[in-house]
């Protein structure tokens, strides 16, 4: 058997995103400062004086600053070190790129295709290690755009080796169902790629005012279909990201993608994040009950569908989820199709933000993720989770 797979890791640094997606976390900030915090942060006073905040703020400040210490810190090498560094030999990695140009109107220092470059010159390094996933961004075509000559571009990508999958972000600004997609559907279902798809309340969001092509955008079918976003205020204060990002990311809108593409093999990363989690929990206790939400819509698509997976990722810091829903909505015995259909990944360093360790004992953080997952869990689910789902998973006409 070979080594384990982790199905869900990033790797990235400042230089890869937008400067005003640090707004996300903090709206106060001014535009006209963004520029600045990289460069502050970059030099070693900026970032020693991070340490020094970390012991002076409330334990969720003292998170984000130690989430913003490793991604300012660091380069792609010395995240990758820190993360395998942490499993066994022989562990592999699906590494999910991300292009960040159409979330908002800043830029970032370091282009997509440079950020790619990157990622692929670590495979080098690493080639039985490191898998990677190209993203899928529909809003680098027209909507006229032929989707032939889409459809040959990713072939010519995937022609080289380098990629063994794809990786989707909604909430970064665009519908499942757009009709771009289409080829990025098309070329994944005819060569049996995986797709990983964000699937969360949370995460990186378009922080753009909606445009008029967002709110009038084609669908699968080529229609116009009218959506009612709701407009941002202008007050960073009063800009609610999280509530527009919702209507993307709705695990709804994949069922009218599985319609037209029935044998996608795709997995809704998150299992519809930790705050939809929470409120399944809540409701099989006796709480909120009568109300759906993303974790119940995750399941359902996987119930009827073919080869629809869910991740633990991220959620898997939380025990109550691997406690009360993953040990018994995913028992071998009872829930067969279930459980293959469950994929193991931790979401590295996203989960970062949720414990109070300092950047050295990263590893031992990353570490506690999969060990306390595979002492909750029995050792056969576990097993399926990161060895032969993840293997069927993905299978494909380029992995083999």
């Amino acid at each position: 058997m070979k080594g384990m797979i982790n199905c869900h890791t990033h790797l990235f640094n400042e230089y890869h995103v937008p400067e005003d997606l640090l707004k996300l976390y903090v709206k106060w900030i001014p535009n006209f400062v963004l520029p600045s915090v990289g460069r502050v942060l970059d030099h070693p006073i900026g970032n020693g004086a991070l340490n020094l905040f970390s012991f002076l703020g409330t334990d969720s400040f003292k998170r984000y600053i130690n989430f913003i210490k490793f991604g300012y810190g660091m380069t792609v090498n010395q995240q990758f070190d820190i993360l395998r560094s942490a499993y066994p030999p022989g562990t592999r990695f699906i590494v999910l790129m991300q292009d960040f140009k159409f979330v908002s109107d800043a830029k970032a220092r370091v282009s997509y295709d440079s950020f790619v470059n990157e990622i692929i010159e670590l495979k080098h390094q690493f080639p039985s290690e490191i898998l990677p996933f190209y993203f899928m961004e529909p809003r680098n075509y027209d909507f006229s755009t032929d989707p032939n000559e889409i459809y040959q571009s990713l072939q010519e990508k995937f022609d080289s080796g380098h990629f063994l999958g794809l990786k989707m972000y909604p909430a970064e600004g665009y519908f499942p169902w757009d009709f771009r997609l289409r080829p990025f559907y098309q070329f994944a279902q005819d060569n049996d790629l995986p797709i990983m798809t964000h699937c969360s309340t949370g995460g990186s969001r378009y922080v753009k005012q909606t445009t008029e092509i967002d709110r009038n955008p084609l669908d699968l079918k080529g229609q116009h279909r009218k959506i009612d976003l709701p407009k941002l205020a202008w007050l960073n204060v009063r800009k609610d990201y999280t509530g527009r990002a919702k209507y993307f990311s709705d695990p709804d809108n994949y069922k009218e993608v599985l319609v037209e593409f029935p044998n996608l093999k795709i997995c809704l990363a998150h299992s519809g994040s930790n705050d939809e989690i929470n409120l399944e929990i809540d409701r099989r206790n006796g709480k909120n009950k009568g109300h759906s939400n993303w974790y119940q819509k995750c399941l359902d698509l996987v119930d009827k569908n073919t080869n629809v997976y869910v991740d633990v990722s991220y959620s898997l810091y939380d025990t109550r989820f691997i406690q009360e829903l993953i040990k018994s909505d995913f028992d071998t015995t009872l829930q067969v199709h279930r459980s293959n259909r469950l994929l193991f990944g931790t979401d590295f360093y996203m989960t970062y933000t949720e414990v109070g360790a300092g950047e050295e004992d990263l590893p031992k953080v990353e570490r506690s993720l999969r060990e306390k997952m595979s002492q909750h869990l029995p050792p056969n689910l576990f097993d399926k989770m990161a060895y032969h789902n993840a293997e069927t998973w993905l299978k494909s006409n380029i992995y083999k």
